[in-house]
């Protein structure tokens, strides 16, 4: 599946809507983000990547019990109790689950922005990491003493190129715009598909904050152009 959201594009919910626009007038959609990642940041990432000596996302099994995808939206905090199987822990969620003694079987990243190596906290020995080769450097320094295995997200020809250029026969995983709906994918890949459970998976606010452990970035506000309008 290919997300129909650019990946070079702000990637995060919706948090407010304009009023619907008159006929021929248009109005920015507001958004809630960290800043946009350019398509040369995440070249530059890919290429750092390609230089490490890593261990690729080659080996898919096939899982007959089930696995929860879990997000770090506001309602992780009663529904970590409900979660079933095999844990794929996406970005702050990771934290959370292990402060409440759940340890997860893969942390996934996946975001090209530098601040996610300040995402995860309390890395884990018994955690496996699933780290994007589009996540930048200081990712990979942080879990450097880490079980990591490094998976190509597919978005734009760069990781496509660098590949082919490199002669590495090694998998492409689309899926959506967001660390959830990507995770599914990778899900997926790595051989579970019969029964997959998400939780905190919000896309909204609670008492202002958007994610369990709150915010991990310093959202702003930005304009988003709409046909060719801001």
């Amino acid at each position: 599946c290919v997300s129909s959201v650019s990946e070079t594009q702000p990637r995060r919910s919706v948090r407010r809507v304009m009023n619907t626009p008159q006929k021929g007038q248009v109005k920015p959609l507001v958004m809630v983000g960290m800043n946009n990642v350019t398509e040369d940041v995440i070249t530059a990432n890919l290429e750092a990547a390609f230089k490490m000596a890593y261990k690729p996302f080659v080996e898919v099994k096939q899982y007959k019990g089930p696995v929860s995808i879990v997000g770090a939206g506001p309602s992780l905090s009663w529904t970590y109790q409900d979660i079933v199987g095999d844990v794929i822990a996406c970005n702050s969620a990771h934290d959370f689950l292990i402060g409440k003694g759940v340890i997860p079987k893969y942390a996934m990243l996946w975001d090209a922005h530098p601040i996610m190596a300040n995402v995860i906290k309390q890395p884990h020995k018994d955690v496996t990491y699933l780290i994007a080769s589009r996540c930048h450097p200081s990712v990979f320094a942080k879990f450097n003493d880490y079980n990591v295995i490094v998976w190509h997200a597919l978005g734009g020809d760069c990781v496509e190129q660098l590949l082919i250029k490199l002669n590495r026969n090694e998998p492409i995983i689309g899926g959506g715009s967001s660390s959830v709906t990507r995770a599914t994918h990778v899900a997926g890949a790595l051989g579970y598909t019969k029964d997959m459970h998400l939780f905190g998976v919000d896309s909204c606010y609670s008492e202002g904050h958007s994610h369990v452990n709150r915010n991990v970035a310093n959202l702003n506000e930005f304009t988003l152009r709409v046909c060719g309008k801001w």
